[in-house]
């Protein structure tokens, strides 16, 4: 593997956890919220 190789696969790999994160991320959100909504205030 050659330095471009490892460079260009450690920043596909970012970019997936990245956007795993952002899945994540945007899921407990919606979660977060449907739960605040269910609370009596």
């Amino acid at each position: 593997m050659s330095l471009n190789d490892v460079n260009s696969y450690k920043l596909k790999k970012i970019q997936y956890l990245c956007a795993r994160l952002n899945d994540i991320d945007n899921f407990v959100g919606l979660a977060f919220i449907n739960n605040r909504g269910r609370e009596p205030h």
